[in-house]
């Protein structure tokens, strides 16, 4: 696979920067659940992209958590495919 292509399909973060920033709002025990997470606002951008190259699907809510944090929530893995 061509770099170019790489980053298009990782939206411009490398594998690892997403899968950071996917364990940081993935539900503990299964990823594939429905995402409902606090992160820091700064983190929100890299957060959605991971969620859509894991998941398949971005968040559907984003409120004002205060302190420089936001609540996220998605539909999740099993949701966005149909299991």
């Amino acid at each position: 696979m061509s770099d170019a292509i790489e980053m298009q399909m990782t939206f411009g973060y490398g594998r690892e920067t997403l899968k950071t920033a996917f364990e940081a709002i993935a539900p503990a025990g299964n990823w594939k659940l429905r995402i409902d997470a606090v992160i820091p606002a700064a983190d929100v951008a890299v957060a959605e992209a991971a969620c859509i190259f894991f998941c398949g699907c971005g968040f559907d809510k984003t409120e004002d958590a205060g302190n420089g944090r936001v609540r996220v929530t998605a539909p999740g893995y099993y949701l966005t495919i149909g299991a």
